[in-house]
């Protein structure tokens, strides 16, 4: 997730970062957003799953973060990450357009 944030804002045109043209293009094109998208919630996941982890023992009738219910949130997240990747629309250079695959 991180690295896909990453390559939309600084290692897709690392010589745009600086005058701010990258970020500006990034906020104004839908699939850069949706990439964005899509890295936030890869990041939220896996803040989840280190959550889950580090959540310590379960209690019974308490929220902790060793309920099931944030296995939940988590299946949830990633389904979301793979709806939007399979269905976020690709540029098409030859056509100067958007098209969805």
């Amino acid at each position: 997730g991180l690295y896909l944030g990453l390559w939309v804002i600084i290692f897709s045109a690392p010589s745009h970062v600086m005058d701010g043209a990258l970020w500006k293009f990034a906020l104004k094109d839908l699939v850069q957003q949706q990439h964005l998208a899509i890295s936030a919630l890869a990041i939220s996941g896996g803040i989840l799953e280190i959550l889950w982890w580090a959540g310590g023992a379960r209690r019974p009738g308490r929220l902790t973060f060793r309920n099931d219910i944030w296995h939940i949130l988590w299946t949830l997240n990633m389904m979301y990450i793979g709806i939007m990747f399979l269905t976020h629309p690709q540029h098409d250079h030859a056509r100067g357009t958007i098209i969805h695959t």
